[in-house]
């Protein structure tokens, strides 16, 4: 069985993340590579935004 996430408002469409995923670096050959994508935190950042949460 297949976990998948919840769809919340604030996820993020293919068009809503091309156009700020320019405002991030690209991976790097140097250091440690990512663990967690960049859409999952900018929507986990928008999430607390909209929520409210302390």
């Amino acid at each position: 069985m297949e976990a998948t996430t919840p769809a919340y408002p604030t996820r993020l469409s293919e068009t809503q993340w091309a156009t700020l995923a320019v405002y991030f670096a690209a991976d790097s050959p140097l250091g440690r590579p990512r663990n967690t994508s960049l859409p999952a935190v900018v929507e986990a950042i928008l999430y607390v935004l909209r929520a409210g949460c302390p």
